[in-house]
């Protein structure tokens, strides 16, 4: 899967067209809870997050079905100075799916992130929501400004996936359909208490799948630091039973 990081030049500027756009007054977007769908995502969380931490754009490739999509994805990572991190997208296409509309774009990696809200409307526990929406203003240094915008969001019971659903027809489209808005999404975003992030698998849908990556929140340092324990754990054990088996 080709993947081009930003450079230090193109973080700069990338800098400059999100420090031009945000703003507004701060405003705190819904809460996605697990298992939980929005019918209108929300479109003003991003004004306080002004740092950007990392960035990349990766390749769109078909992987199954009848999907012929082909174009980027941009991926980064936002920090508000205050503890949280904004995990933005925007969705190119350079060849639109034939007669087509995207329908899905869906981020994995957010099982166990969250970080916001009392206990859930189904009982969800307090501090597993995220914030999620899109900007209608904010846009990625080369893609420009999208016209695709996402009607419907909807996160899994276990956490992850969440998914940005699209019209598959009219000005807020996004493919290759008679009557398509355009081949460029909004920007979606999704905010947590995360630290860390790490690059994962994304699926762009259309009816077939195409994949590419972007960013999701990382192990936290206190869950690395769990696991590493586990790992010389057994290591010792190990060492132990081959001393034992050798007296």
């Amino acid at each position: 899967m080709k993947r081009f990081r930003f450079s230090s030049r193109g973080l700069a500027l990338m800098a400059l067209v999100l420090a031009a756009v945000l703003a507004a007054p701060a405003a705190r977007a819904d809460l996605l809870y697990p298992g939980e769908s929005f019918v209108t995502p929300d479109t003003s969380a991003l004004s306080t997050f002004t740092t950007q931490l990392a960035g990349e754009v990766t390749a769109i490739t078909p992987s199954s079905g009848p999907s012929n999509i082909t174009g980027f994805m941009y991926s980064g990572v936002l920090s508000d100075g205050a503890g949280d991190l904004a995990f933005i997208y925007q969705v190119v296409l350079t060849v639109p799916p034939t007669n087509t509309n995207v329908t899905d774009v869906t981020l994995n990696g957010w099982a166990g992130a969250g970080g916001f809200g009392p206990v859930g409307p189904s009982g969800q526990p307090a501090g597993s929501a995220v914030e999620a929406g899109y900007s209608p203003s904010l846009f990625f240094l080369g893609a420009g400004p999208g016209t695709g915008t996402p009607t419907f969001m909807n996160r899994q019971v276990s956490g992850s996936p969440i998914d940005f659903l699209f019209p598959t027809s009219g000005s807020n489209s996004i493919g290759g359909a008679p009557g398509a808005g355009g081949t460029v999404s909004k920007l979606m975003y999704v905010i947590t208490k995360a630290t860390t992030w790490q690059n994962v698998g994304e699926l762009v849908q259309d009816g077939g799948q195409a994949t590419t990556s972007g960013f999701a929140p990382g192990p936290e340092p206190s869950s690395m630091v769990l696991a590493g324990m586990g790992v010389l754990g057994l290591v010792g054990y190990g060492l132990r039973r081959r001393k034992a088996m050798g007296a």
